[in-house]
């Protein structure tokens, strides 16, 4: 959640600055944001993504239920691969029901864009961590209610929010 949270988000700050007609650049219109502090603001996302990516490493590798998991490079390397970067890439079939109906590039190429920047990231720092403290023993939940919370959640945003809300 807290990957998914940063890294749908601080995108989104990047696309408002250039793009005045994104839900974050009218947010940017409204509050009355000039050229030279949306460009701040984007840098200061961008530069954000490597440093919030990596600080998920750990955490990440704490899940690991045996220590032989994540007890070399290559092992860590796997075990991310395994635990993050496939769903994440998995759960962009997710995030796509949410974007339509726009444009292709806004529903299909940019959940594919913002996903793998940060994936990429974390992937590619799980090698050089080490001395993990393993939790171990984590069951498995059952996958119908966060499901049932998706499609809910899904209801609400087609229903209520895609029509969009009104900035002025």
């Amino acid at each position: 959640m807290t990957y998914n949270g940063f890294f749908q988000s601080l995108p989104q700050v990047v696309v408002g600055a250039i793009s005045p007609r994104s839900d974050v650049g009218m947010t940017m219109e409204y509050l009355g944001l000039g050229a030279m502090a949306k460009m701040v603001a984007a840098l200061l996302a961008l530069v954000a993504m490597p440093p919030i990516a990596l600080s998920l490493i750990r955490p990440l590798l704490s899940l690991a239920e045996h220590p032989a998991f994540i007890a070399s490079a290559r092992a860590r390397t796997r075990f991310a691969f395994q635990i993050a970067t496939l769903p994440a890439l998995c759960a962009i079939l997710l995030i796509i029901p949410f974007r339509v109906p726009r444009e292709l590039i806004e529903v299909v190429i940019l959940p594919v864009v913002v996903t793998v920047i940060g994936i990429a990231w974390l992937q590619a720092g799980a090698w050089r961590v080490s001395a993990v403290k393993t939790e171990g023993g984590s069951a498995m939940a059952p996958i119908i209610y966060p499901l049932g919370a998706l499609l809910i959640l899904l209801l609400v945003f087609q229903l209520l929010l895609r029509p969009g809300v009104r900035f002025f």
